[in-house]
């Protein structure tokens, strides 16, 4: 059935076109987009101006970062220097600890009259006087008890017997000694 309007045009119920509708929507998102587009443009070059301000700092920063490498350079190599000093000296032998160290171990009744070093650095000879043979065992024990000594050796003991009644009975005695953590 076909329906026909013949109210006159003032009159008649007009509907909105939706072809209109449907442009309007087109031309929204069209607006959108272009305005999305230039925020992003915008930013895109703000951002490019604000790398290229960084870039010239960099660049203007060269001579510090130059100076700063070589402070690097440097640190890790008196760090390597330090590394080696101290592994050195880790090995090394201080007299002067030492023969503090001796002389407070050494018994009342003996008394050092040389210490030598061997021919390797983990040994030791020391020769010295005592007026008894247990004067010289305790010295050996008490060498022996200390942690950086391995071995002790009496090499000899002999008594002498000069006609000076001050040296009457003065043993004379050499030990050889073993160091402990001392590299060959």
């Amino acid at each position: 059935m076909i329906r026909i309007n013949l109210l006159p045009e003032y009159r008649r119920k007009s509907e909105f076109p939706t072809w209109k509708l449907y442009r309007i929507i087109a031309y929204v998102f069209l607006g959108l987009s272009i305005l999305l587009w230039g925020y992003h443009l915008a930013m895109f070059k703000y951002t490019e101006s604000k790398l290229s301000d960084v870039n010239e700092g960099i660049v203007s920063m060269k001579v510090w970062q130059e100076r700063f490498d070589k402070a690097q350079q440097q640190n890790a190599e008196v760090n390597k220097r330090n590394t080696i000093v101290r592994n050195l000296s880790k090995d090394r032998i201080v007299w002067s600890r030492s023969l503090a160290e001796l002389g407070n171990i050494t018994p009342y009744g003996c008394w050092l009259t040389s210490v030598k070093q061997g021919n390797k650095p983990d040994q030791m000879s020391i020769a010295g006087k005592a007026m008894k043979m247990d004067d010289i065992v305790k010295f050996i024990s008490l060498l022996q008890a200390r942690p950086d000594i391995a071995n002790v050796q009496l090499i000899s003991a002999d008594e002498s017997n000069n006609n000076n009644s001050s040296t009457a009975g003065v043993i004379d005695f050499t030990l050889e000694i073993q160091r402990s953590g001392v590299k060959k």
